[in-house]
């Protein structure tokens, strides 16, 4: 197994995630899992997304990081969740995105 540090992942995942949609977070959670959370929209909205675009989303992210790091693992995510973020002085709809990579170990 390839190892890398857990500077190297998380700058990748935000490398693959720029312009698509925006990071609040991403931390590493131990070994080699990740956690990201991403803002969906204000609050004064009601976040729609379609089930199937956010699936192929999911599927899309999680094979160009497979791909990126020459691993497989698994990806999740949870429901949306309204939370103040004080990088933004609101309140945002947010998701986390928990990602898993079988075959690296992560240092740091």
């Amino acid at each position: 197994m390839k190892t890398y540090s857990k500077d190297d992942v998380i700058n990748a995942i935000r490398d693959l995630l720029q312009n698509v949609t925006e990071v609040e977070s991403i931390e590493h959670v131990g070994g080699n899992e990740f956690s990201i959370r991403i803002i969906i929209s204000k609050t004064d909205k009601i976040p729609v997304i379609p089930a199937y675009s956010y699936k192929q989303f999911l599927d899309t992210f999680g094979s160009s990081l497979g791909h990126k790091f020459n691993s497989e693992g698994s990806i999740s995510s949870t429901d949306d969740r309204m939370e103040y973020l004080d990088s933004k002085s609101g309140e945002y709809w947010t998701r986390q995105i928990n990602v898993s990579l079988d075959q690296i170990n992560v240092e740091g």
